[in-house]
């Protein structure tokens, strides 16, 4: 998979997760919301790397 269509695939589970996020928390789901977030923010840091490497490499 190239670094477009990984990026493409991350930006599309940060739309998911945050919307299960949020309806987890309505629902009351505590540990379901708490393992959206943490998924969240797994996926923003491999954006944040890919960013970093990108910027290296030009």
């Amino acid at each position: 998979m190239d670094e477009e269509k990984l990026k493409e695939k991350l930006l599309d589970w940060d739309k998911t997760l945050k919307s299960d996020a949020m309806t987890y928390n309505a629902l009351g789901n505590n540990r379901m919301y708490h393992f959206a977030l943490g998924c969240l923010s797994i996926v923003h840091e491999v954006l944040k790397e890919l960013e970093e490497d990108h910027e290296q490499r030009n």
